[in-house]
């Protein structure tokens, strides 16, 4: 049913399998304040989709957090190696500015959405990607409105 509302059918499903790896760990870097760098892991779930972990850190001289996100995709095949991803998930993590006597910290929830385009090296066991992940905060979080958008780039060693 999900396939149907993507427009695409049973076929184009199948033909996804082949380049979705069981397993995908890799470094990802975000234009995200709250953690320009991150682990990623992915796991597949059937022929074309996957869920995707990524746990983010961020150390500056006035600020730090920790953040997880958790995301379901699907993945559709484009040619000659490249994909196409879209998903929907959430973000759980912890916040704390501080600044000479100021200081202020919190909880980090936010809904996500992504969407990317990645590539599948062959026959080597890498796939490089490009996405955007769009946030919505639930809790109010410092110096942002509620609402951004990541850009994310980076590569995974993918393995069974």
């Amino acid at each position: 049913m999900v396939l149907a509302g993507f427009g695409l059918n049973e076929t184009q499903a199948q033909e996804t399998g082949q380049g979705i790896s069981k397993n995908a760990i890799g470094l990802k870097f975000t234009s995200s304040r709250i953690a320009g760098g991150e682990v990623t892991y992915q796991r597949a779930l059937g022929d074309n989709n996957r869920l995707e972990l990524n746990l983010g850190f961020a150390n500056a001289k006035h600020f730090s957090a920790v953040k997880i996100t958790g995301l379901y995709e699907w993945v559709f095949p484009i040619e000659n190696g490249f994909y196409w991803y879209v998903g929907a998930g959430g973000s759980l993590g912890s916040w704390s500015h501080k600044h000479d006597s100021h200081k202020d910290d919190g909880a980090i929830v936010a809904l996500s959405g992504i969407g990317g385009i990645e590539y599948h090296l062959k026959p080597a066991p890498f796939q490089f990607f490009i996405d955007l992940k769009p946030n919505i905060y639930i809790t109010e979080y410092h110096d942002y409105n509620n609402i951004n958008l990541e850009i994310g780039i980076g590569a995974r060693y993918k393995f069974n």
